[in-house]
């Protein structure tokens, strides 16, 4: 289990309910919402694992303020994953800013 400020991923993820008061808070621009919501991703807690879309909420994190999750996953994803990931960023800010 990842604990990450203070909050256990599993724990977030495993409950829908919880987890979609974490992906509605990542949508409105709450950094440690979208680092965790990454982190969800990136370890299958709660959705598929999904490195591309752990990528997006990692960039989205860092525009924020919090590049911790994207900093590590630099080293582990491979550049192919990494451009898709940018490309479904774009796409995420696309859909937020409406």
């Amino acid at each position: 289990m990842s604990v990450v400020l203070g909050l256990a991923v599993t724990g977030i993820a495993e409950e829908s309910t919880t987890f979609k008061e974490l992906k509605e808070q990542a949508e409105q621009g709450d950094a440690y919402a979208q680092y965790n919501l990454g982190l969800c991703y990136d370890e299958g807690k709660g959705v598929p694992q999904d490195y591309v879309e752990t990528y997006a909420w990692s960039l989205h994190a860092a525009l924020n303020g919090n590049s911790k999750l994207k900093d590590l996953l630099v080293e582990k994803l491979t550049p192919e994953q990494i451009a898709a990931g940018q490309v479904r960023a774009k796409e995420l800010q696309q859909k937020l800013e409406k």
